[in-house]
């Protein structure tokens, strides 16, 4: 009989009302980008894949302007658009490519809509270690320093936060040694 009650209780309309009404938060957001860090320093390649299929829009657009000094000053300023697939792999690269990373994540900035479905944040990721050669193996790696400033559009899916839309701006740079 009590197990009825608990039943009738857990389907009436205002538990289903409150569970329908669910928002984003500065908490998940704030949340996803430590467990993303977190994924990235323990260089999974698998949990980092399906981590970023499970916030990421399958309609994700990520609009990235690059300042790099690694590169010729005619291609500084160069920008490029990415795709889900594209931004997923841009992460999974960088594990082969990277020696000694570390990444921060900080989440500033974050305004959430009237009805909590929708949220902007402005995150930056800093990000070191030592760039690696893909084309020659054997050869010494390239200390390295990035900074990227990203404003990105969140929308709520379920209980998750999907990143639908960002521009970031990437400054990569050498680190001397001294």
């Amino acid at each position: 009989m009590i197990r009825f009650f608990i039943l009738l209780l857990l389907l009436s309309p205002a538990f289903i009302a409150e569970a329908s009404q669910q928002k984003i938060t500065n908490q998940l957001i704030i949340e996803k980008n430590k467990q993303m860090a977190n994924l990235l320093k323990a260089r999974d390649a698998r949990k980092t894949i399906d981590f970023l299929h499970s916030h990421v829009s399958e309609q994700a657009q990520f609009n990235m302007i690059f300042s790099n000094s690694f590169m010729p000053e005619t291609a500084q300023g160069q920008s490029m658009t990415m795709n889900k697939e594209s931004y997923i792999k841009s992460f999974i690269d960088g594990l082969h490519y990277v020696d000694n990373y570390n990444i921060n994540i900080q989440t500033k900035n974050i305004e959430i809509s009237e009805n909590g479905k929708m949220a902007m944040s402005e995150e930056v990721m800093t990000e070191e270690g030592v760039m690696l050669n893909p084309h020659k193996a054997g050869d010494e790696g390239v200390p390295f320093l990035s900074k990227t400033t990203c404003h990105t559009l969140y929308a709520l899916k379920g209980d998750k936060i999907l990143a639908e839309k960002a521009e970031c701006l990437t400054q990569t740079g050498k680190i001397n040694a001294i």
